[in-house]
């Protein structure tokens, strides 16, 4: 059956040939019959059994074949795609062999077939690293700088930005259309799209051949049980998109400025453990050169003692005793892991004293002074010091608190206040000044100064000794409105909106740079010091200037009967 008809003989010879050698014999008596058929039952058995050997061969062959063909005839530049689609070709290869199974407890069986092979699914890189000794790689990275860490410590510390968008903001209806120009994303989203249709939607958007990296972690909420999606994307060259590239996969509006710190990214996203990967991390970000694993000689030493020691793990455990080599390994080895370790720490203690400050820089200088070390400890025990002594001299005064201190204040009054400091009083950019035209005596200088924070308060000329660019919010109180600038005040189109950096100057013409980012009050008294707030735009520049003040602040006029103190008649002349 190797000749078939046509090919070597033709094909009237060939059916002959065939007919005479699978005729059945002349059989003459029962015994030859039975002979016959048991020989005829070996035969198509083996027959068969060499036709499906042939097959397999026949089929292995071809498949080597096609590979040597897609080999030599790949473009000679290399070809990310074809390599990939090489490997899995193989992988193919691989599962589709035949196995056989054997008894182990058979002696027949040769030692090299006890133990079939596994094929395994899992990432070439395991988390955490099984290899924690010499060199860290690319890959390990992260869990090297920041696996001692959990993933609420590593979100704080790296003032992580894991709110995500919504169109209902007035930010995002204002903002322009984001341009999205980097090598490195780490993006965040809410939205029941699996990770895997994420990944796929990825490499079919850039291309496999394009991208260095993804990883893809799940996180479930706690609170609404909605599925929350960290996405990592590091390409092999930067791109420029002018559209969110994940918003229509995952059917939201994703945040893709998290954090610049890809290490940490990765890390926190590693940390939640249910997570897919593609190809291996590189760092963008990280520079100093190599980094090695802080246990490196100990453990090394530890696996050439366990080699080198009786092969049952056992009577390793029970009987050898630490001796002093050992002991002496692991002192030695970690004093470069030590200065490191003392280096990561006082970055985290100043991390945390920053944050502190943000709210109180007491309790900052109080963590400063405790955990640091002891050629430090007199100069933030003595900062310390200075900064209590000016707290005593500002507390003097009763203080007043909004809203315990105004048990009085008028219902109106004090909805349009709270409604100004919950939607302005916390942003960061843009806030809309709260302007307050109101008779002296009813308590809109008292209810300025009790709000949470420290503030800048101006009253009369400019001073740049009064300005503190950590201060939470600003007051500028009884100034007439359209003598701002005349009096030395910055423009008020940006000393009142959050403009950011300003230039200001002083009586003694120095110029200076200052941040703006801080909301403000403005406090005016009915009649001339409203200026033109108080009268009709006459000009075009005069409606330009109104329109704007109508967008960019909250104006209310008190009415007669309306207060946040009650007003008495010894207070008119001591409380604004």
């Amino acid at each position: 059956r190797l000749f078939q008809a046509g090919s070597l003989i033709d094909t009237k010879t060939y059916s002959e040939i065939l007919s005479e050698v699978y005729a059945p014999p002349n059989i003459k008596c029962k015994e030859e019959e039975e002979e016959y058929n048991c020989e005829n039952l070996n035969n198509v058995t083996d027959e068969q059994l060499f036709d499906e050997e042939v097959l397999d061969q026949q089929r292995e062959q071809e498949i080597q074949r096609l590979t040597q063909v897609i080999r030599t005839d790949q473009p000679k530049d290399g070809n990310v795609t074809a390599n990939i689609i090489m490997q899995q070709l193989n992988d193919m290869l691989e599962t589709i062999r035949p196995t056989i199974n054997y008894d182990n407890n058979d002696p027949m069986v040769p030692n090299e077939l006890e133990t079939p092979s596994i094929i395994s699914t899992m990432s070439q890189h395991p988390y955490p690293p099984v290899n924690q000794t010499g060199l860290v790689q690319d890959h390990d990275r992260p869990y090297a700088d920041y696996g001692h860490l959990n993933r609420q410590t590593i979100a704080q510390e790296c003032q992580f930005n894991l709110q995500v968008p919504t169109t209902t903001t007035t930010a995002t209806l204002n903002k322009p259309s984001i341009r999205l120009n980097a090598k490195s994303f780490a993006i965040t989203s809410w939205t029941n799209v699996s990770k895997e249709l994420v990944m796929n939607k990825i490499k079919e958007e850039f291309g496999i051949e394009n991208i260095q990296y993804i990883c893809i972690g799940e996180e479930i909420s706690e609170l609404n049980h909605q599925r929350h999606l960290h996405i990592q994307i590091i390409f092999k060259e930067k791109i420029d998109r002018r559209k969110p590239f994940l918003d229509d996969i995952t059917q939201t509006h994703c945040n893709y400025q998290v954090t610049q710190n890809d290490c940490a990214w990765n890390e926190y996203i590693k940390k939640g453990g249910n997570c897919i990967e593609f190809n291996e991390f590189k760092s963008t970000k990280t520079r100093g050169g190599e980094k090695y694993w802080p246990s490196q000689t100990s453990s090394s030493s530890s696996s050439h003692m366990a080699s080198n020691i009786a092969v049952n793990p056992t009577t390793i455990t029970n009987n050898q005793p630490i001796t002093t080599s050992t002991t002496i390994t692991k002192t030695t080895t970690t004093v470069r892991a030590q200065a490191e370790e003392r280096r990561k720490q006082k970055e985290l203690i100043a991390r945390h004293a920053i944050n502190l400050a943000k709210s109180s820089v007491h309790d900052s200088l109080i963590h400063m002074r405790d955990n640091s070390n002891a050629t430090e400890f007199i100069r933030y025990a003595t900062c310390l010091e200075l900064f209590e002594k000016t707290k005593i001299k500002r507390s003097l005064k009763a203080i007043d608190t909004w809203t315990k201190s105004f048990p009085h204040c008028t219902p109106t009054l004090r909805e349009v206040v709270n409604r100004w400091i919950q939607e302005e009083f916390y942003r960061t950019s843009r806030a809309k000044c709260l302007i307050l035209i109101g008779p002296k005596g009813t308590g809109k200088t008292t209810f300025a100064q009790s709000l949470p924070g420290q503030h800048n308060y101006f009253n009369g000329h400019w001073r740049l000794d009064n300005w503190n660019d950590s201060a939470s919010y600003l007051i500028f109180d009884d100034i007439p409105w359209d003598q701002f600038e005349e009096l030395g005040f910055p423009f008020k189109k940006y000393l009142l909106t959050q403009n950011g950096i300003t230039i200001a100057t002083d009586t003694n013409t120095e110029i200076i740079e200052i941040d703006v980012a801080q909301p403000a009050i403005v406090l005016l008294e009915p009649g001339q010091s409203e200026g033109a707030l108080g009268r009709q735009p006459l000009t075009y520049e005069d409606e330009c200037e109104a329109t704007f003040w109508q967008q960019r602040a909250i104006i209310y006029r008190m009415g007669p009967n309306e207060f946040f103190h009650k007003p008495r008649d010894d207070q008119h002349n001591l409380d604004n």
